[in-house]
């Protein structure tokens, strides 16, 4: 499974917003569209991903 993370800009009102892409099977993606709380949990995990990284 495949996903991706996108800033969007919606056509209607020109706001951004975060959408997680999940590729559920060749040629079927899942649009989930995430809230401020969802998007501070991937960076605390980038954040600590890359402290994992420099450890090593």
């Amino acid at each position: 499974m495949n996903c991706k993370i996108e800033t969007r800009t919606s056509a209607k009102t020109g706001n951004d917003y975060t959408v997680l892409l999940v590729e559920l099977a060749p040629g079927y993606t899942k649009q989930v569209f995430l809230d401020e709380a969802d998007k501070m949990i991937i960076e605390q995990n980038k954040k600590l991903s890359a402290l994992e990284n420099k450890k090593n």
